[in-house]
C-alpha cells in the first residue's frame, strides 16, 4: 500500500512539474478525451485542476473525520463544469494561485494524516456506480494520480 509520505512526495513532484510549465495563455484545444469526448485548452485544464484539488481535499478531510462515502453527486458535477468553464474567463495567474493554495492544503493533510487513515474503507460514489476502496487508494487515484494526469496533459498542451 502507498504511504501518506509517498503520496505527499508524488504531489510535490507534480506541483514542481506544473511550476516549470510557463504561463502561455489558454492556447488551443487538445484532442478529445477518449472517455468523455471533452476537448480542453490549458485554461480549462487549470480551471478544472483548481476546482478538483479543492473539492477532493475537502472530501478526504471529511473521510478522515469519519465520513464513509465520498463523491460529487449532481452539485459536485455542476461545480466541476464551473471549474472547467472558469478557465475560459479567469486569468492563468489566478488559477495557478488557487492551485498552489490547494497544494499547500494537500501537503498539510498528507503530512498530518494518521497513517492508519489510509486503510479506512470508503465508498466512492461515481456517475458509473459505487466503488468500495480504501481511502489510500482513493487519494492515489482520484486526487494525486488525477493531478499527475492533468500535469502531463498541460505539458502536452504547451
Amino acid at each position: 500500500m502507498t504511504s501518506a509520505a509517498q503520496l505527499r512526495d508524488r504531489a510535490r513532484q507534480a506541483g514542481a512539474r506544473l511550476r516549470q510549465i510557463p504561463a502561455s495563455g489558454r492556447g488551443e484545444y487538445g484532442a478529445p478525451d477518449p472517455e468523455t469526448g471533452e476537448r480542453w485548452n490549458r485554461g480549462n485544464v487549470l480551471g478544472h485542476v483548481a476546482e478538483m484539488l479543492a473539492f477532493w481535499i475537502d472530501q478526504v478531510e471529511a473521510a478522515v473525520g469519519g465520513q464513509t462515502v465520498v463523491g460529487r453527486g449532481e452539485p459536485g458535477y455542476a461545480k466541476r463544469q464551473e471549474g472547467i468553464e472558469r478557465g475560459d474567463v479567469v486569468e492563468e495567474s489566478e488559477l495557478r494561485t488557487a492551485i498552489e493554495g490547494s497544494l499547500r492544503d494537500l501537503d498539510r493533510l498528507l503530512g498530518t494524516m494518521p497513517e492508519n487513515a489510509l486503510a479506512t474503507q470508503i465508498v466512492y460514489r461515481r456517475q458509473d456506480g459505487d466503488r468500495n476502496l480504501t481511502l489510500g487508494t482513493f487519494i492515489d487515484q482520484a486526487l494525486v494520480g488525477h493531478f499527475e494526469d492533468h500535469v502531463a496533459q498541460l505539458e502536452s498542451l504547451t
